[in-house]
């Protein structure tokens, strides 16, 4: 066996912001804690999933993990991705957390998710004037009823749709 073939069959080690991905994807802290204290990144994004470390934690529902990364030094645009991430899996507490860490709303207007809550909110004019709606609900401190409303808890005003995520 040729030098390069033996070389190129040695599995690559993950990086220490991999292994941060992916102790905080299984809820191990105290691994977190390590990786941070040793120089992984709080930001990191997992290119193949478009998913940063919190984001990861949010959407595996690991609160503990998700609360230690939160106090994290995190780069502009992680806490707006894991704001959507949050509201997509109905983590109330977590979207007041990012919101009051200063995490703004940025949906695409092409959104599927932002279409979702358009009928949750029986708006018909389409997801411009939702995202109008849904950011002076969440502005204005109604984020409880916004997603109560987006995560079918409670029904839309005038409407037998609950919106459901």
């Amino acid at each position: 066996m040729s030098q390069s073939s033996a070389t190129s069959k040695v599995k690559k080690r993950p990086s220490r912001n991999e292994q941060l991905l992916a102790a905080a994807s299984k809820g191990n802290l105290p691994k977190v804690i390590e990786l941070l204290a040793k120089g992984a990144d709080p930001s990191f994004m997992d290119e193949s999933t478009s998913r940063s470390v919190v984001s990861e934690a949010i959407f595996e529902d690991r609160k503990e993990v998700v609360a230690y990364l939160l106090g994290e030094d995190l780069a502009p645009g992680v806490l707006d991705d894991a704001l959507s991430v949050a509201a997509r899996c109905c983590s109330v507490d977590v979207v007041h957390r990012i919101l009051d860490l200063g995490g703004q709303i940025r949906f695409d207007i092409e959104d599927p998710e932002l279409h979702r809550w358009a009928r949750a909110f029986g708006n018909d004019a389409g997801a411009d004037a939702t995202q109008r709606v849904l950011r002076a609900h969440l502005m204005s401190g109604s984020i409880d009823r916004a997603m109560d409303i987006g995560c079918g808890v409670a029904p839309t005003i005038g409407s037998s749709d609950f919106g459901v995520l």
